[in-house]
């Protein structure tokens, strides 16, 4: 079995805020070199990396996939231990979603629902199958609700009150939602191929705020720094918001080599300042790669 390889954004701890759990990812990321708009905000990018993978982090503990398998491991570099995924070959981890307030992790498939590992042993709940769940899939809010996005057959934004046991489908606009992000006062905000859209009642109801970003029709990522300031990667922008979303900012443009608006990626802001950012379009062959910026 060939296992994928795995590529990280952040090193540690620390460069993230405290108590965060952290889901990146990046795709068949060229050498790229993006450099320019010096007289703009983000104007300096760098290419950080040419891999293809997944990593999930929580609570110091990485969490990795394979075609068939979960591993875990404290340390980024390995040694890793297989948590024996029930799965197998065609029912296998699509996604690692998330850690849940009782410290189970959940494991979306792409054809036999959701898994949960609870330390010990694996559970299978018949919720959530399909092509895939997508973006930031797995969202846990203060009162323990967990807020997945899903890509493909059954795509939306779903809520569990009870641990994963259940789920029930939110309403939102039409349109595929992918990352998701929480605010400082607890609206919630997710973006996708149509847009961005807000839930002020802890992701139960959603509303289109295309208007309040000068008219976008497509969104690539969302994230929200250590210090409660919203980004949003819109079209070919960047936006900012310091008041919880109620207006945004333009405040630059994203890494030149996308002449055409990303139809996918993903933003996270970190607490030294820094900026990552991973892009692609639906071209082929498409455009695509992971930058970084620290000037914005």
């Amino acid at each position: 079995m060939q296992q994928e390889k795995y590529v990280h954004i952040i090193n540690n701890d620390t460069t993230v805020c405290p108590n965060t759990s952290v889901t990146l990812y990046a795709q068949d990321l060229f050498n790229f070199s993006c450099t320019g708009y010096p007289s703009q905000n983000y104007s300096t990018w760098t290419n950080i990396a040419s891999y293809l993978g997944i990593i999930f982090k929580c609570n110091g503990q990485y969490y990795i996939r394979t075609a068939t398998d979960v591993l875990t491991s404290t340390n980024l570099n390995g040694p890793w231990t297989s948590l024996n995924f029930p799965g197998g070959l065609f029912a296998g981890p699509t996604e690692l979603l998330g850690v849940d307030a009782t410290g189970r992790l959940h494991v979306g498939t792409a054809n036999n629902g959701t898994y949960i590992y609870n330390g010990t042993t694996w559970s299978t709940t018949p919720y959530l199958s399909g092509a895939a769940t997508g973006g930031q899939f797995f969202t846990l809010l203060p009162n323990g609700r967990i807020i997945i996005t899903k890509t493909g057959s059954l795509a939306g934004i779903y809520y569990s009150n009870d641990n994963g046991n259940t789920w029930q489908q939110a309403s939102t606009p039409a349109g595929t939602w992918l990352f998701t992000t929480v605010a400082d006062n607890g609206n919630l905000f997710a973006v996708g191929p149509s847009g961005a859209i807000r839930s002020t009642d802890g992701g139960l109801t959603w509303t289109l705020i295309n208007s309040q970003l000068g008219g976008i029709t497509s969104a690539t990522g969302v994230t929200k720094d250590c210090n409660g300031v919203l980004w949003m990667a819109a079209g070919r922008t960047f936006y900012r918001s310091n008041d919880n979303g109620l207006t945004w900012v333009p405040v630059g443009p994203i890494p030149s080599i996308f002449t055409s608006d990303p139809t996918g990626g993903t933003l996270l802001a970190t607490s030294n300042g820094e900026i990552y950012y991973f892009g692609f379009t639906g071209t082929l062959p498409p455009t695509q790669g992971l930058f970084v910026t620290k000037d914005g």
